[in-house]
C-alpha cells in the first residue's frame, strides 16, 4: 500500500489560483512529467505556522532519477477498471499507475495498479478541494476491494482508511543544489490504513499502518517542489525537480551522492607475523576522499598495510563533508607445534633408529627437511646421534625443533642395576650412561680389550641417572663397560668422525 501513498503525492496537484492557494487551474494533465530525487533517510518536516523557514540543503541524494509519466487513462492496459479517471500517473516500463480524477473543486484516487495486480477504490480518496489555502482541512473515508491469487484460489482483500489534510504552514524553503523558493504552501496529510483479507470466510487483518506526508508547494512551479514521507518501516525525502529534462540533468550533476564503502582484507600469513592488509574501496561518494586508519600510527592511504591480528577502523570524508566509518578483522594462524616419538638405535650391524613427527597448527601443506636431508615427514633407518628438522607450511611459515635418537646396543640389567642406554655409540670425545634403577655403591668400570681399566667410578647414590664418561685421551677402539665387576655393554671410541 506504500506504493499508493508515494505515487498519489506526486499529483496532489491541485495548483496556484492566488499564491499561496491551490486550484484546479493547472493540474497535472496527459502529457506531462515528473522527475525526482529520493532518499530513505530521516529527516523532520520543521516548523509549521506562517512565514516558517525550512532549510534541506544538506540532504544527500542517490544519483538515480526517477521520471513518472502522466498519461490518459486509455494509454494503459487497465483503463476499463477506472472509467472515471481522467489521468493516469506512473512509470509505463513497470506497469505501475495511480489513476485519478481532476475536477475544478477536487483531486481524488480512484484507484492504482501495481504491476498486474488492479486495486479500485470503490469509495475514491479525496486528496484536495479546490481553493485550497493556508489552515484549510480535509478528513475524507476511502476504501475498496480486489482479489489476490494465492495458491490456485482469489482472495479477497479489502482496503479502507481515513485521510486527513491540513494546510499547516507557509514560507520559503531551501533545497540541495541551492534551489530555493519563496511563498510555499505546506500541506500535511495523516493517513491511516487498514488491509485485511477474507480467509475461509473470516475477515483477516494483514496490516495496519499510519504515514504522515508532507508537500511543499510552489507558487511559481505549480506543483510539489519538496516532500517528506514517514511512517513505522520508512522515511523519504523526494525533491521534484522542474521541467524540461534539460534541468533534470544539469541539477542531478550538482547533486551530492551518499558516501557508502566496502572493505576487503589480507590475513597475517605466520603467526605473530605483520603482513595484513585492508583496503578500502568507495563504492558512491563524491571524490576526492580522505582516509583514516586507527593504526599507530594513523594511516591515511585507501590500504593499510603492515598489520598484526586484530580489528581495524578506517574514517572515509568525501569531498562533500560526508563521512563513513566501518571495520574489517585480520586473523593469524595458529603457531606451528612440532611434536616426535623417538625410536632409539638399537642393532650395531643395522641403523634403525627413527622419529615419528607429529605436526598441529600453522597452515596444512607442511613440508619438511632434516638435517641429514631428508625430506618425509617422519625419520627412519638412522643411527644414534642428534638429528633437527625444519617444517615449512602452506603459508612459508616455519618451526624447527631438534630430536637425540640413542644408541641403546649392549645395555644389561646386572644385579638389579639396569644400564639402559650408553650414547652416542660410536662416541668422539665422552659418551653418556644411563642408568635406570640402582642402588648406592655401584662400581662402574670401563677397561679396553685387554682389560687394562681406563675409567671407573662409584655411585654414591641410588635411583635414575645419567653419566658422562670423557674418551678425548684414549685410542680408537672398542671398550667395555662392567657393573660390579659384570659385563654391562660395550662402547665404540672413534676420534674425528
Amino acid at each position: 500500500m506504500k506504493q499508493f501513498y508515494l505515487a498519489s503525492l506526486f499529483l496532489f496537484a491541485a495548483l496556484w489560483g492566488n499564491a499561496q492557494t491551490l486550484t484546479q487551474a493547472v493540474a497535472p494533465s496527459p502529457g506531462a512529467n515528473y522527475y525526482s530525487l529520493s532518499d530513505t533517510l530521516q529527516h523532520s518536516p520543521g516548523s509549521a505556522g506562517p512565514a516558517s523557514v525550512w532549510n534541506f540543503s544538506s540532504i544527500i541524494y542517490p544519483a538515480d532519477i526517477n521520471t513518472d509519466n502522466c498519461v490518459l487513462p486509455s494509454a494503459t492496459p487497465y483503463a476499463n477498471a477506472f472509467p472515471a479517471a481522467t489521468v493516469a500517473m506512473g512509470t509505463p516500463a513497470d506497469t505501475n499507475f495511480t489513476y485519478y480524477r481532476v475536477t475544478p473543486s477536487l483531486s481524488e484516487v480512484m484507484g492504482f495498479v501495481l504491476g498486474t495486480q488492479v486495486i479500485p477504490l470503490s469509495n475514491p480518496a479525496t486528496e484536495l478541494t479546490f481553493p485550497f489555502s493556508l489552515n484549510n482541512t480535509i478528513s475524507d473515508a476511502y476504501s475498496g476491494s480486489f482479489n489476490v491469487s494465492f495458491g490456485g484460489f482469489n482472495v479477497p482483500v479489502t482496503v479502507s482508511g481515513n485521510a486527513n489534510t491540513e494546510a499547516d504552514a507557509s514560507g520559503s524553503i531551501l533545497l540541495p543544489g541551492n534551489i530555493s523558493y519563496l511563498g510555499v504552501l505546506r500541506v500535511h496529510t495523516r493517513f491511516t490504513q487498514e488491509v485485511s483479507a477474507s480467509i475461509l470466510g473470516s475477515a483477516t487483518p494483514i496490516s495496519s499502518t499510519i504515514t504522515h506526508t508532507w508537500r511543499w508547494f510552489d507558487p511559481a512551479t505549480r506543483f510539489p517542489v519538496f516532500e517528506i514521507s514517514i511512517d513505522s518501516v520508512e522515511t523519504f525525502a523526494v525533491q521534484l525537480i522542474q521541467q524540461p529534462a534539460s534541468n533534470v540533468v544539469n541539477y542531478s550533476s550538482s547533486m551530492r551522492t551518499i558516501l557508502s564503502l566496502s572493505l576487503s582484507s589480507t590475513n597475517v600469513s605466520c603467526n605473530g607475523g605483520s603482513n595484513g592488509t585492508a583496503t578500502v574501496t568507495v563504492n558512491t561518494g563524491v571524490p576526492p576522499y580522505t582516509y583514516s586508519w586507527n593504526t599507530n600510527p594513523p594511516q591515511t592511504n585507501d590500504t593499510a598495510t603492515g598489520l598484526t591480528a586484530g580489528i581495524y577502523t578506517v574514517i572515509v570524508t568525501d569531498n562533500a563533508g560526508s563521512t563513513f566509518t566501518s571495520s574489517v578483522s585480520i586473523t593469524q594462524p595458529g603457531t606451528i607445534n612440532v611434536n616426535g616419538t623417538v625410536s632409539n638405535y638399537s642393532n650395531s650391524n643395522t641403523p634403525n633408529g627413527g622419529v615419528t613427527l607429529n605436526i598441529s597448527g600453522g597452515t596444512p601443506g607442511y613440508q619438511f627437511l632434516w638435517s641429514n636431508g631428508a625430506t618425509t615427514q617422519n625419520l627412519s633407518g638412522v643411527m644414534n646421534g642428534s638429528y633437527s628438522v625444519v617444517v615449512t607450511d602452506g603459508n612459508g611459515c616455519t618451526a624447527s625443533q631438534s630430536f637425540t635418537v640413542a644408541n641403546t646396543t649392549g645395555i644389561a640389567d646386572v644385579s638389579g642395576i639396569t644400564v639402559s642406554a650408553l650414547y652416542p655409540n660410536p662416541a668422539d670425545d665422552s659418551f653418556v650412561i644411563v642408568l635406570e634403577k640402582q642402588e648406592a655403591g655401584a662400581l662402574l668400570e670401563l677397561s679396553d680389550v685387554s682389560g687394562k681399566l681406563i675409567w671407573n667410578e662409584q655411585l654414591q647414590s641410588a635411583g635414575k641417572q645419567s653419566i658422562q664418561v670423557s674418551t678425548l685421551h684414549v685410542d680408537a677402539g672398542m671398550y667395555l663397560l662392567r657393573v660390579n665387576g659384570k659385563y654391562a655393554g660395550k662402547v665404540m671410541v672413534h676420534h674425528g668422525f
